[in-house]
């Protein structure tokens, strides 16, 4: 579970009528809620804040949606939420009226579904969204688009931190998830949410992915993002298998308050929802 510090920042100078020119970006993942507010002109982060959540799964999330004091008309609305009911289609070979039979993958309960591009990669991704949770942010924001965990993070990482040919590992940890992606070029080699609680469940989980796609890890880069820090636990069990590791840099993204530029790898996946559309 995530010790970080919870974080709120609003611009002095941001005013309710230029709510009309920016994008709210909501991620909702695992025992934590965060926004940011970004001005779409001046591709800057007028708002910022990241919280953990006050109640469990629904009541927490409900309560944090209420919570959030501001009641604007933004330009558009994302929502993350983090989730493994998720499949991956090539775009190729997407079909419109296939949705419901792709749904079937990964439909859990009363939920509804949402066929994204992850124009980078060439992929649609359909994911199933709880429909009370999806009610929700619709009833304070209006229309909303809703995404898994995956495109932006594998948007972000496809586009500003491509090489040619090269293979590389981005991992962002999430309170007790972590996504593992692996690339080539503008290739998707790997992707996948795995939970865990502890460091060690950390650690087999990692190894296994390195043993099972052969990863010749010491001579990789590794990109690390979200809840993760120099010298913590899960830093010190990825540094046990690469040699080669930097933290995301959410200024590539997007122009930051100044209390976000500090550990700016913990808004990497939240800011990356900018590229999502």
């Amino acid at each position: 579970m995530s010790d970080l510090q919870d974080i709120h920042f609003i611009d002095d100078n941001f005013q309710s009528q230029h709510a009309a020119k920016c994008d709210l970006l909501i991620r909702i993942s695992g025992d934590r809620f965060s926004y940011a507010v970004v001005d779409q002109i001046q591709d800057q982060v007028k708002m910022v804040s990241s919280s953990s959540l006050d109640g469990n799964g629904d009541d927490g999330i409900k309560k944090a949606l209420e919570n959030t004091s501001f009641n604007y008309n933004f330009r558009k609305v994302k929502v993350s939420v983090e989730t493994s009911s998720f499949t991956f289609i090539p775009a190729e070979v997407y079909q419109e009226e296939m949705l419901e039979a792709y749904g079937a993958f990964n439909m859990q309960g009363n939920a509804g579904l949402h066929a994204n591009h992850i124009w980078g990669a060439g992929i649609r991704n359909i994911l199933s969204v709880e429909k009370g949770l999806e009610e929700s942010v619709k009833q304070k924001f209006g229309e909303t688009l809703f995404v898994s965990q995956a495109e932006p993070f594998i948007e972000t990482a496809l586009k500003y931190y491509f090489k040619p040919i090269a293979q590389q590992v981005f991992i962002n940890v999430s309170g007790q998830a972590f996504e593992l992606l692996v690339t080539e070029g503008k290739k998707v080699k790997f992707y996948n949410l795995f939970q865990n609680t502890t460091a060690d469940e950390f650690n087999y989980f990692l190894l296994f992915a390195i043993n099972q796609l052969e990863l010749a890890s010491k001579s990789l880069l590794l990109i690390l993002s979200g809840d993760i820090r120099q010298g913590d636990e899960r830093y010190n069990r990825v540094q046990k298998y690469f040699d080669n590791i930097s933290f995301a840099d959410s200024s590539k993204l997007l122009r930051l308050p100044e209390i976000a530029r500090e550990n700016s790898h913990r808004f990497f996946s939240l800011l990356s929802l900018n590229l999502c559309a």
